[in-house]
């Protein structure tokens, strides 16, 4: 019987080491900073630190109106889908995985309505639906 419970206590340490560790693909931190025009226009700048997995892939959200968007300073394709506009941050970089930090600025217009009362309301869409995990978000707006 002591036979048989060693034997399972070593299938089970085995078992145990055979078991993959669960990262998975999420942005570790991302800071936005928006800056408003006079024109009534806004200039958003995200840098995210992202954590992507081998065979992942993320594809960073920016609302359907957005304008001039590029990653890390290179104008980039996005396709549109569910009246938002999507960058596959993972096709840009070539299936890189690990740590990365990329830089997606755009320009979004008409972000200033001017009320009836004489106030002015600011609609700003910071994040357009990120499909992962965030830690942690700090936003600025100038």
């Amino acid at each position: 019987m002591r036979k048989i419970k060693i034997f399972a206590l070593i299938l089970l340490i085995l078992w145990a080491f055979c078991i993959p560790a669960s990262a998975q693909t999420e942005a570790s931190m991302v800071s936005i900073a928006a800056q408003v025009r006079s024109d009534e226009s806004c200039q958003i700048t995200v840098t995210a630190q992202l954590h992507m997995e081998e065979g992942s892939g993320i594809r960073f959200p920016v609302p359907a109106d957005a304008e001039s968007i590029t990653l890390n300073g290179s104008r980039v394709r996005t396709s549109a889908a569910d009246q938002k506009k999507y960058i596959d941050i993972s096709k840009e970089l070539g299936g890189i995985t690990g740590d990365i930090t990329v830089t997606v600025q755009y320009n979004l217009p008409d972000v200033v309505e001017n009320r009836a009362d004489g106030r002015a309301l600011l609609r700003l869409p910071l994040l357009s639906g990120f499909e992962h995990r965030i830690k942690g978000l700090e936003f600025s707006v100038t």
